[in-house]
């Protein structure tokens, strides 16, 4: 029998109190273990997902740079770009593709990368600038000509401005390609006319008039320019003059003024004398028209028919160049002594005369050959007959313009109303064209502007009805500096207007490149901050945009909106600005096709 049996219910009640403690504590170390490794795996998860999110970031941020730079400097990104794929050496890869965004030639680069399942994308909204790729024909491609009063610039299809030597004054209005090589007109560059040589009028004491010395004559026709081309041959430029009109359609209609062509005189008494003597001697030679043994034409002075350029516009259609031109014809010293009735000789005569009527001038300029499209001046074949001229409206020789179809229209000279009329063979007719005395024929439209509010726009396409008159004002969010910026958050609206140079207009088909001034006023600060820049502005035939690098470049330097330019592209207007004069033209080059993107914005997950 036990002697202490509360002793011994109360070891069984502590040793039971310290099991459950010790099982309580096994199984709380055992979550906590539990839990610790849980947490732990999770803590490597979150970390791996971590440096898996960073390495696809940094992946597609990458690859948005490299496809940027492929679309930037190669013509056919477009293959390079389609399946790209590249492996980095922390195991991520990436990949590119480009879509179109909206309707405003926009398109947006999507740049993935993977890493470890973690997907990335960085999106970048670019803006597309072209040269006019409609002039790809046979190889050709665009460039783009600036006439700087006295220096000229070519666009290259690589979007580079490149300088060109000039031969000399070209005259602006005369600039043309029409889809072609640059052609001008050079001032003074003509082919000289052949000098012409005549009799000397004399006058004898019983007053009969005889021919004296052949000599150089005192009228003599005048030099005229040249049409020049610009050539592009190995990567260089030149200057070329193409075949002269006078050269092509000139002519002498009386070869017996050359001496020794000329046959000997003979006397009534069947001796000869030479024509030197002849000229001396010729009332002995001819008492009496009985007497006269040597034709009558060959008692003229010499007959000399010659074309010079001598406007100063010019232009392009169909592959034929138009100019101002005049028809010379130099009629020589003319007589003949006739035997009156009571037996005296009197002389009949003409004194020498420069004949000059203005007419239009055609170039093939594939075969290099001229015409005479409208003549004022009608010659005889022969060169015996007085010239013909016509009436009519004369052209002024400082306005043309050509249609891409060759039609030609001029401005009536010395006309107060900018009246337009057709040029056809033999006379002028009045159009219908607007009545401006500054024309431009692109595609099928005429285009001139117009005064409004101040500002000169265009007829068609302007460039106004393109643009908000005012922009949105951009949050700059962290970009935002207060000792920088305007008006807190927020910049002042813009207030936009146009004006364009139709003096600067070009283009090919529905193509177009201008100067355009672009003036803005800040709105909400007193007084209102107002700015004028130019850039070149280029039409599509859907939109217009502002080479090379956007509508930034023409804002104010505080403006948010040049935020993305001044961080990703440097490009500027260029060394156009100010132009008198844009030609658009055509080479065969070995220089790429490139295009120009601007980032709009840049945004990703």
């Amino acid at each position: 029998m036990n002697p202490y049996p509360e002793i011994i219910e109360v070891a069984k009640k502590t040793s039971g109190n310290l099991l459950l403690s010790a099982l309580f504590i096994a199984a709380f170390l055992f979550f906590l273990s539990v839990a610790l490794v849980v947490t732990n795996r999770e803590d490597i998860r979150y970390t791996l997902l971590v440096d898996h999110k960073l390495r696809s970031s940094l992946a597609a941020e990458g690859m948005a740079d490299y496809s940027l730079m492929l679309m930037r400097t190669t013509s056919n990104w477009e293959s390079r770009l389609a399946g790209l794929r590249r492996e980095f050496a922390s195991g991520a890869v990436a990949s590119a593709q480009v879509r179109p965004y909206g309707s405003l030639g926009a398109l947006e680069l999507i740049a993935t990368g993977i890493s470890g399942g973690v997907k990335t994308e960085r999106h970048v909204l670019l803006e597309e600038f072209r040269l006019a790729d409609s002039l790809l024909v046979d190889q050709r491609k665009p460039h783009l000509f600036a006439d700087m009063g006295g220096n000229f610039q070519v666009l290259t299809p690589e979007m580079v401005w490149e300088p060109l030597a000039k031969p000399g004054v070209l005259f602006p209005l005369s600039l043309a390609a029409g889809a072609e090589k640059l052609h001008a007109i050079q001032e003074g560059a003509g082919v000289e006319p052949p000098t012409i040589k005549d009799y000397q009028k004399v006058v004898t004491p019983d007053g009969l008039v005889i021919p004296g010395e052949f000599t150089n004559s005192l009228t003599q026709i005048p030099k005229g320019h040249g049409l020049t081309v610009l050539i592009l041959e190995n990567n260089q430029w030149s200057w070329k003059l193409l075949p002269d009109v006078g050269e092509q359609l000139g002519k002498v209609h009386n070869p017996i003024i050359q001496e020794d062509t000329r046959p000997p005189a003979v006397r009534g008494d069947g001796s000869t004398l030479t024509w030197d003597q002849l000229t001396l001697d010729w009332d002995v030679i001819a008492k009496s028209p009985s007497d006269l043994t040597v034709p009558y034409e060959y008692f003229n002075g010499p007959r000399v028919e010659w074309y010079a350029i001598t406007g100063t516009s010019g232009g392009i259609g169909d592959g034929k160049y138009f100019a101002h031109g005049t028809h010379y014809y130099y009629s020589g010293f003319r007589f003949k002594n006739t035997e009156q009735s009571n037996g005296d000789i009197r002389s009949q005569g003409k004194d020498a005369t420069l004949f000059a009527e203005p007419c239009i001038l055609r170039l093939d300029l594939a075969e290099g050959k001229w015409t005479s499209v409208l003549d004022y001046l009608k010659v005889d074949p022969q060169g015996l007959e007085e010239p013909d001229i016509v009436p009519g409206p004369r052209p002024s020789p400082q306005a043309m313009v050509v249609t891409p179809q060759a039609e030609c229209f001029v401005l009536r000279l010395g006309d107060s109303q900018p009246d337009w009329y057709r040029v056809a063979p033999g006379e002028l007719s009045l159009s219908r064209l607007p009545r401006q005395a500054q024309l431009r024929s692109i595609g099928t439209e005429f285009y001139y502007t117009r005064p409004e509010a101040g500002r000169q726009v265009l007829n068609s396409h302007d460039i106004g009805e393109h643009f908000p008159a005012r922009l949105p004002a951009l949050n700059l969010g962290s970009q935002y500096d207060p000792k920088k910026d305007f008006l807190g958050e927020l910049e002042p609206a813009l207030g936009l207007g146009w004006s364009t140079s139709i003096a600067t207009l070009t283009g090919y088909d529905k193509e177009l490149f201008a100067l355009v001034t672009l003036t803005s006023t800040l709105q909400g600060v007193n007084p209102p901050v107002s700015s004028s820049q130019t850039g070149l502005a280029h039409f599509n035939g859907q939109h217009w945009q502002i080479l090379p690098a956007g509508l930034a470049q023409l804002l104010p330097p505080k403006s948010s909106y040049r935020l993305p330019l001044d961080l990703e592209y440097g490009g500027t207007a260029g060394p156009m600005v100010p132009a008198h004069g844009l030609v658009l033209g055509s080479y065969a080059s070995d220089k790429q096709m490139l295009r120009r993107y601007v980032p709009l914005t840049r945004f990703g997950n």
